[in-house]
């Protein structure tokens, strides 16, 4: 028997999420379900159980074997990763500790709901589950998410699984993203391409939207936990859909004009909280990292959960952001170019060249280290459509499992050192949901609410009347 069996090696990435971990700053993606139905302990127990045999990584533990880092597959920690609470109402979001991947799974469930005899009167659950970056992306964590409510529904052997069967030996090539050689050698000169954006990345120095005191970065090496903050609002089915027309119209993506409306009002916020600086000298930059998915549509169909993900950078200065058609035009240009060229993979082969020259990533419980400038003034994440080709969808584009239904679903995005800001935006039940998570310790509640507010009206702004009716 090969004495790596049950183990996977890192990749790259996921040694990149975990140099990012940090007490102060856990690198976990957040999930919240608002159900309409309360759940079944025993019935939920073993959906986990039967769940984690088809997400294993989800469940996987980090050792350290002949001086790598490997995940540990099959680890009985996934059994005590669900905790219950009995209360009325629960917590819009826990609060969020640091995960030692060395000592427990990067996994944590946490299921609110009345107690059915005392409060009859609240009939559903809220289900709140943290997963740790290096485990998964975020559309893996919604895969898996799916697949447990469905699992659920199906584990008394009394209604039908509807779920494709997956393949979790394919985890092993999950680092590779379908490139086969002869693959990489069609896409290195396309990836000349980029070779000047990498450029302008490394010399470009992006504004924060927060203020990151050197006495702060010193307090915050010890925080044991953050809390999560969160301002959120959500578009109206007509606003949603007049969105998607007006992207149309202008031959643009959505992604692209919700984007330019985040530049827009991201570079009004800054010079609110800045009066006389802002983003308006041409050497200041606004930049916003944008997660791009790298999965194919067919040999990643029947993947488990992991992270098959990537990033881009998009930069703008206030001269830019001012010319509203300019700023949309360049970036739907520039997202072209990106998925043409396959240039997120650029990102990822600076981490492989990284690993190969033995740079290593540090290491436990300090890995985490300040970078020496901002890196991005805020992420953008875009999930897309949620579970839009889910069986399970109903009518009202609604997850229905047996007689629980999905009422709502939103994700949270990570923060990092001097990023205060993470914006994650879905769709579900034909409605776009915006949830802006700022860091507290650095952007006070007022602050978030009043750059959630130019978010919302520079969407607004962007759909004509025409577009409403």
């Amino acid at each position: 028997m090969n004495r790596l069996d049950g183990y996977l090696r890192c990749s790259a990435f996921e040694e990149l999420m975990m140099m990012q971990d940090s007490p102060a700053y856990p690198c976990v993606i957040c999930v919240r379900l608002e159900l309409s139905s309360r759940l079944d302990r025993d019935r939920f127990h073993l959906a986990i159980d039967r769940w984690i045999s088809r997400h294993p990584l989800l469940g996987a533990l980090l050792e350290t074997r002949w001086g790598r880092d490997y995940w540990r597959l099959n680890s009985a920690e996934s059994a005590r990763c669900v905790r219950w609470f009995t209360q009325e109402e629960p917590p819009a979001w826990p609060d969020q500790y640091y995960i030692n991947l060395y000592q427990r799974c990067g996994l944590s469930i946490d299921v609110y709901q009345a107690d059915a005899e005392a409060c009859q009167e609240v009939p559903g659950c809220v289900v709140l589950m943290q997963v740790h970056h290096a485990l998964s992306d975020g559309l893996g964590c919604l895969q898996a998410v799916h697949d447990l409510l469905a699992i659920y529904q199906a584990v008394d052997g009394q209604t039908e699984l509807a779920l494709p069967k997956l393949e979790p030996h394919k985890l092993k090539q999950r680092n590779f993203f379908g490139l086969t050689m002869s693959k990489v050698c069609q896409l290195l000169p396309r990836q000349l391409v980029g070779l000047a954006g990498v450029r302008q990345y490394l010399m470009r120095r992006p504004v924060p939207l927060a203020g990151y005191s050197v006495e702060l970065k010193k307090s915050l090496n010890a925080e044991s936990s953050i809390p999560i903050e969160v301002s959120s609002f959500r578009c109206s089915r007509e606003l949603t859909q007049a969105l998607r027309y007006q992207a149309r119209f202008e031959r643009v993506t959505l992604n692209d004009l919700l984007t330019a409306c985040i530049f827009d009002a991201c570079a009004q916020y800054r010079q609110q909280q800045t009066p006389g600086l802002g983003v308006d000298q041409e050497q200041q930059w606004l930049r916003i990292m944008v997660p791009m998915n790298l999965r194919d549509a067919q040999s990643d169909e029947t993947q488990s959960a992991c992270n098959i993900v990537s990033c881009v950078f998009l930069d703008r200065t206030g001269h830019q952001i001012g010319d509203r058609p300019a700023l949309l035009k360049g970036i739907h240009d520039e997202m072209q170019l990106i998925k043409h060229n396959r240039l997120a993979l650029l990102f990822i082969w600076s981490l492989w060249v990284r690993k190969m020259f033995s740079l290593r990533f540090k290491r436990g419980p300090r890995r985490a280290v300040w970078p020496g400038r901002c890196p991005t003034s805020l992420v953008f994440s875009n999930m897309g459509k949620l579970f839009d080709s889910s069986p399970y969808l109903g009518s009202d584009q609604r997850l229905t499992f047996g007689d629980v239904t999905v009422e709502r679903c939103d994700v949270l995005a990570p923060l990092a050192p001097m990023v205060g800001v993470a914006i994650t935006v879905g769709q579900y039940a034909g409605q776009l949901t915006f949830c802006l998570r700022y860091d507290p310790r650095v952007i006070q509640p007022s602050q978030a609410h009043e750059l959630r507010q130019l978010i919302s009206q520079r969407i607004e702004q962007n759909v004509p009347q025409v577009a409403t009716r």
